[in-house]
């Protein structure tokens, strides 16, 4: 399934680098990639996209998953009745978080 991330202003090579760094689970490294893109981004739907893409590799990653927790409550806060809502919420339940 293509990622919510194709059809946002990413560049074709920072689309690129993302699907090669989440093909090779190099998540800290993807994240990295969307926080640089989000701090640019000026549409509220392609925060919200962008900021779905980044909660998704923070909770692949291969932290403690308190990092993703914040993340998740962050972005619900800011998108309460989101497309990605319902995925958001699915990702805080398989975290565990409170």
């Amino acid at each position: 399934a293509p990622s919510p991330s194709q059809g946002t202003a990413l560049s074709s090579h920072d689309l690129e680098e993302l699907i090669r760094l989440r093909q090779t689970a190099r998540y800290d490294d993807a994240a990295r990639v969307l926080k640089r893109r989000l701090e640019q981004v000026k549409s509220p739907r392609e925060a919200e996209v962008l900021g779905f893409e980044l909660g998704d590799v923070l909770t692949r990653s291969n932290g403690d998953g308190s990092r993703a927790c914040a993340y998740w409550a962050d972005y619900l806060s800011r998108f309460p009745n989101g497309r990605y809502r319902a995925d958001a919420e699915r990702s805080q339940l398989r975290l565990g978080c409170k």
